[in-house]
């Protein structure tokens, strides 16, 4: 399940992981070329090296955001279970 929950993130298009990680003010360096798959390697590596990070994203997965897509925090939340 989590493998395809992995592969359903590599769906989500450059403007919404932008979205994530800026709603959070992640310190993850975006440059202009980056495809939405690299983006989304540099979350990935951000939340592994940060529990606190991952933890805070976790709780807001739980709960429903008006400008976040609810598909990607479901996601998320599925991928963040501990």
């Amino acid at each position: 399940m989590a493998l395809s929950t992995l592969v359903a993130l590599a769906r989500f298009d450059k403007a919404q992981w932008l979205q994530i990680i800026q709603q959070y003010e992640f310190p993850i360096e975006i440059r202009p070329r980056d495809a939405s798959r690299d983006i989304l390697g540099k979350l990935l590596n951000h939340l592994e090296q940060n529990p606190e990070s991952r933890k805070r994203l976790s709780i807001d997965a739980q709960k429903a955001r008006s400008d976040t897509s609810p598909e990607l925090m479901k996601a998320l939340q599925l991928l963040l279970k501990t």
